[in-house]
């Protein structure tokens, strides 16, 4: 899903709790700059975003943001002009996007 940034940790926070146990991934996305900008983050969030919720090993709401997945209900927005704008500082990322998609088994 496609979603505003200053808005997506409630949307991701409500979402994992109206959908407890869920068999599929619901991953939220956006960017810090619009998809026709030159240095526009969209188009690698959103890409990496389909990717992760394809591949279906994350079962539950989540946020991709840059290089992260965050746990839904423990993303926090920290940064209004990076593009690392989202972190989880309680709880560990669900995955790491870089080259390769590294989940990370120990936060399930």
């Amino acid at each position: 899903m496609i979603h505003g940034t200053d808005t997506m940790v409630f949307t991701a926070a409500a979402l994992s709790f109206m959908f407890r146990n869920l068999g599929k991934p619901i991953v939220l996305t956006g960017s810090q700059r619009p998809l026709a900008e030159i240095r526009s983050d969209a188009r690698r969030n959103l890409i990496s975003a389909v990717e992760i919720a394809a591949a279906g090993q994350i079962r539950e709401v989540a946020i991709f943001f840059d290089r992260a997945l965050l746990r839904g209900n423990r993303a926090k927005k920290a940064s209004i002009d990076e593009y690392a704008a989202f972190e989880s500082p309680n709880y560990p990322w669900l995955a790491d996007v870089g080259l390769e998609v590294a989940i990370n088994r120990t936060s399930r």
